[in-house]
């Protein structure tokens, strides 16, 4: 169902129960997390060096890998399945475009 469908007469207090309810989460949202929601890139979230540990194995692995499951960043020679590093799997997989698919395929033997 489209959005805009939402708004036909039969169903217009289901349209306006959902603009007020969106309306309230992001008040709550904005009133408690409105530090880091106005400015995202002068805030680090995850106190700590393990926080920081944490957007640089997300930020190696878009830029420097090959494989969604294989992150080569750690233990040369043999590099560590993604899950061990405490990457988050599906943000490089977004930031990429979804490019490198076969080569994830291939890594874990699903493909020739």
């Amino acid at each position: 169902m489209a959005i805009w469908q939402l708004r036909h007469p039969q169903r217009s207090h289901t349209f306006l129960g959902l603009l007020i309810l969106l309306t309230v989460c992001f008040a709550l949202l904005w009133s408690i997390h409105h530090g880091w929601l106005a400015h995202p890139n002068t805030q680090l979230i995850g106190a700590g060096p393990d926080g920081f540990k944490n957007y640089m194995t997300t930020g190696w692995h878009v830029r420097y890998d090959t494989s969604y499951v294989h992150f080569g960043g750690m233990n040369f020679p043999f590099g560590e399945h993604v899950l061990f590093t405490d990457n988050q799997p599906i943000l490089p997989l977004a930031c990429n475009g979804g490019t490198n698919i076969l080569a994830t395929f291939q890594a874990i033997r699903w493909a020739p």
